[in-house]
């Protein structure tokens, strides 16, 4: 049985074969990688802005956030209120030298860590690449299949054929310039659509005061007894991470020089301003409105009970945006990894066509083997917590400290990736799962890995080999 008036099905159709008719308008233009990759010519900022954003407002920025402020409360909220200041951090660290590694012919995160660190360098992060993918699709398919079974009243397996389906043609055959063109139309949905959901909802609930009056204490109060100073340091350093994943690399990239690229992202921090708010509030709101729900779908909730038809459509075509320009997104840069640095590497007089022709089918092997992890029964959040714990504790640390020109070597590297996954099993053991607090003591492994065995070599008298350093100056630092 559908929520849905029938004016608001045939808007999320029409969103869907648009998607299409977006995507697929590329699809006969791309000859090799390097086009499949970064795109072809100049990129606007408008563009570049757009695709960075809707990369971001995936599954887990939007629903899965939602998630945790209605089942977590005020611990979760004050923390990632602090989200505006991660782009600047992100734009301090990835910005001013992103020059350096498109001299260098980087096409990846692991061109860069390869660049930086070897081989070492290189293959690790091909590795974790490809596990941190299939996490973050896992979680944007079990949101398309939460999102029909509740709206449409289809099975989640129906629904998550339909949505991600759509997203693996476009993926599959349009490259980065259509998942870029798609990603720009989205960002247009999401901006108005989540806005307008959430002053309807406040109105409803009776503004501020009804709000607070209504809200249980574990959502007005903090108590930072026990573990929750661990569990709230946690996830503020979480919020804060810098965004230096290879969907996000990928986009740093494509930018035309260091300059474009830092005005993007600072402009991003104070668009998030007002969207971190509106998700904090949409997350209270709905613990108001339905106390006893199930977090995963508390956000639909809202949407279908409390949205007048057509804006009810509007919206969760809204949220297939921000799910779908995450999904295609990640596809699009795993399976450029797997071609260009995985098959590429191994055999290196593979022709374009050849790439490419892997590339696609990687899509579909990736967009599999995320099928199957979504369907293992975890929330949202703990797919993205999951996934995020095979990569920045150990590619965080070391890709940063590159782009800041701290110089080192493969040793120190391979010191941080030890210490890091002992960090990820202590906090694993600590928290009894694979979360915040996991990642927050394998990033602190990977830190006194790498800055540790450094200064050891230097202290101990080995030649600690800075050829990277010098690299950097070859190509025109």
């Amino acid at each position: 049985m559908t929520n849905l008036h029938n004016l608001d099905i045939a808007i999320i159709i029409a969103y869907l074969l648009l998607c299409l008719v977006i995507g697929l308008h590329k699809a006969g233009k791309i000859k090799t990688i390097r086009e499949y990759t970064l795109g072809t010519g100049y990129i606007s900022t408008a563009v570049l802005l757009s695709t960075i954003l809707a990369t971001y407002l995936g599954a887990g920025s939007t629903i899965g956030t939602v998630e945790k402020l209605y089942s977590m409360g005020l611990i979760f909220a004050l923390a990632i209120m602090f989200k505006p200041l991660f782009w600047f951090i992100t734009a301090k660290i990835f910005a001013g030298n992103i020059h350096v590694f498109k001299k260098a012919g980087c096409m990846s995160v692991s061109d860069i860590m390869g660049f930086l660190y070897g081989k070492a360098g290189k293959w690790t992060t091909n590795i974790l690449a490809i596990l941190i993918s299939i996490g973050v699709l896992a979680a944007q398919i079990a949101a398309i299949g939460y999102l029909f079974n509740y709206f449409l009243g289809l099975t989640p397996q129906l629904g998550t054929l339909i949505g991600f389906g759509v997203l693996v043609v476009y993926s599959l055959f349009g490259g980065i310039r259509a998942v870029a063109l798609t990603d720009t139309f989205q960002g247009m949905i999401i901006a108005v659509a989540i806005p307008v959901a959430c002053l309807i909802a406040f109105h409803d609930i009776g503004g501020y005061e009804g709000l607070v009056s209504n809200l249980p204490a574990s959502h007005l109060t903090i108590d930072f007894s026990g573990g929750n100073i661990i569990l709230f340091a946690s996830i503020l350093f979480y919020t804060l991470m810098p965004l230096s994943e290879g969907a996000f690399i990928q986009r740093y990239l494509m930018a035309n020089n260091s300059r474009q690229l830092n005005t993007c992202l600072k402009l991003i921090a104070f668009i998030s301003l007002p969207l971190t708010i509106i998700i904090v509030l949409i997350g209270f709101i709905v613990k108001v409105k339905a106390p006893e729900i199930n977090p995963n779908i508390a956000f639909y909730y809202m949407i279908g009970n409390y949205l007048p038809v057509g804006v009810t459509g509007l919206l969760v075509s809204g949220i297939l945006a921000a799910i779908m320009s995450t999904a295609d997104s990640w596809l699009n840069t795993t399976s450029v990894l797997c071609a260009h640095d995985i098959a590429k590497g191994l055999f290196p007089k593979l022709t374009d066509k050849q790439e490419l022709f892997i590339a696609r089918i990687s899509v579909i092997v990736i967009s599999v083997l995320a099928t199957v992890l979504a369907f293992s029964g975890k929330s949202l959040m703990e797919l993205i917590w999951l996934a995020d714990n095979f990569w920045f504790p150990i590619i965080l640390i070391p890709l940063a400290s590159g782009f800041l020109k701290f110089q080192t070597n493969q040793k120190s590297f391979m010191c941080a990736t030890l210490i890091g996954i002992s960090g990820i099993a202590l906090g694993r053991y600590v928290a009894g799962e694979f979360a915040t607090i996991s990642l927050f003591f394998g990033a602190i492994g990977s830190a006194i890995g790498l800055f540790g065995m450094h200064y050891w070599q230097i202290l101990t008298g080995q030649h600690v080999n800075l050829s990277k350093g010098l690299r950097y100056k070859q190509l025109g630092d």
